[in-house]
């Protein structure tokens, strides 16, 4: 695989506002290559196995060449609304241009796939060490590694996501650590699962969410020793069944 990209980004000072914008930027290249169908067997002995060769009636070949090109504009603001206030929001809008080649057998295709994910966060600063916060944001995910992109799973699209969090953050005095108290609820829709009725195939859609708690800390002993940990209550659960 060869993968090349950049990033360009600009911070800005707007009177109370503190603005990031950017583009990146990246090409990637893939090769697979492989011995499928994969015929042949063979007899391992699990209690004293003999070190040996295996040999494949099918040989390993080169199969496809893949490409994905992807771009990602993005822009962030915060904004101080008082000593206390602060209004986060964001945008980022991402596109994927992908084209697989084969080198043996079966179709070419090319596919492309975009979607705009958004944030909006509010935190309130309780003194100069405490802060509340709130968070909601919106995203999306490939369902599978886009480099290895095949015709079956050609029609699938991106997952959606969403998820609102609450919570605290603390920072120890004389910097010796900060904790942080979140209660979350996530949600992610079309994702990929098992068709019940033909196991061997995947499908997408459903949606699995998730609810819990979480609080987290740090530790500072001293310059080189600190101690991390944390404990969290996470409800997960499939609630909405495909349709096949």
């Amino acid at each position: 695989m060869e993968q090349t990209g950049n990033r360009l980004g600009a911070d800005l000072s707007l009177g109370q506002h503190k603005v990031a914008v950017g583009w990146e930027v990246s090409n990637a290249k893939f090769r697979g290559s492989n011995n499928s169908p994969y015929g042949g067997s063979s007899t391992v002995s699990a209690s004293n196995p003999q070190h040996g060769s295996w040999i494949s009636p099918d040989r390993t070949l080169p199969k496809f060449d893949t490409q994905l090109r992807q771009n990602a504009f993005y822009i962030e603001d915060a904004w101080k609304l008082s000593d206390r206030w602060v209004l986060l929001g964001g945008l980022r809008r991402d596109s994927y241009d992908f084209g697989r080649s084969e080198l043996v057998s079966g179709t070419p295709f090319d596919k492309g796939l975009a979607s705009t994910s958004a944030r909006l966060g509010l935190t309130y600063k309780l003194d100069a060490s405490t802060s509340l916060y709130a968070q909601y944001s919106r995203g999306h995910d490939p369902v599978t590694t886009l480099l290895t992109l095949n015709l079956a799973n050609r029609d699938f699209t991106l997952s959606e996501g969403r998820q609102f969090e609450v919570g605290i953050k603390q920072q120890l005095a004389n910097k010796l650590g900060e904790w942080t108290l979140a209660a979350f609820d996530i949600k992610k829709d079309d994702i990929i699962t098992r068709n019940p009725n033909r196991p061997a195939i995947s499908v997408q859609g459903g949606t699995q969410s998730a609810k819990g708690v979480e609080l987290a800390g740090v530790l500072r002993a001293n310059a080189a020793l600190r101690f991390e940990g944390n404990v969290s209550y996470t409800d997960a659960q499939f609630s909405e069944p495909c349709n096949y």
